[in-house]
């Protein structure tokens, strides 16, 4: 399965991609995806305050969210 990001945004060694329903964060130097959250539905495009949080940034506010490790058995299509 293919998967197109809508938005990146970068902080230290992290790059997060916002998908259609989720955010998901990649190390820069091992490629390894080690974060994730859920986005509302209104999430229009993200930027990341450093690397392990993001804001969510909406139609009708900014939100600001704690990314969770993604576990060594999970993948990017069980997280979206």
């Amino acid at each position: 399965m293919v998967y197109g990001s809508l938005w990146l945004s970068a902080a230290g060694n992290k790059v997060a991609a916002l998908l259609s329903s989720s955010v998901v964060s990649t190390d820069l130097t091992t490629g390894r995806q080690e974060a994730a959250c859920n986005v509302p539905a209104d999430t229009k495009s993200i930027a990341m305050a450093d690397e392990s949080t993001v804001y969510l940034l909406g139609v009708r506010e900014i939100r600001k969210e704690n990314l969770k490790v993604i576990e060594a058995d999970n993948t990017l299509s069980q997280t979206e």
